[in-house]
């Protein structure tokens, strides 16, 4: 049994339902985190490409995505919000993190939710 967070979003034509409350985990079913991926291009021009394909890999557990570029400083700040299992989190967040000029960190929620 968990407690999870209260809140309704739809983004990328894709809803999500956050409950408050008690949720008993059903046999078979995968509990999920939520998570802040928090993304620095150092030079937008050269990493761009890889990280939009890799983040098209990822899509499914995207749920948003917010990007500030900074024209004159040649520097992109992105933030992401993942809901998916503990190790495709990591796992995603570990390959942004080989790409060249790429700096990234992650906000690993400590309950599970359970999305619907």
């Amino acid at each position: 049994m968990f407690l999870a967070l209260g809140a309704s979003l739809s983004m990328m034509n894709r809803e999500a339902r956050f409950f408050i409350g008690t949720h008993e985990k059903k046999e078979g079913e995968t509990m999920k985190r939520a998570a802040i991926i928090s993304v620095i291009l150092d030079d937008p021009q050269k990493s761009q490409g890889a990280f939009n394909k890799l983040v098209s890999d990822y899509g499914d557990i995207v749920r948003g995505r917010m990007g500030i570029p900074f024209d004159h400083g040649g520097l992109a700040l992105i933030s992401l919000t993942v809901v998916a299992e503990l190790d495709r989190i990591n796992g995603f967040t570990g390959k942004l993190g080989k790409l060249e000029g790429v700096t990234v960190k992650a906000a690993i929620a400590r309950e599970d939710v359970h999305v619907e």
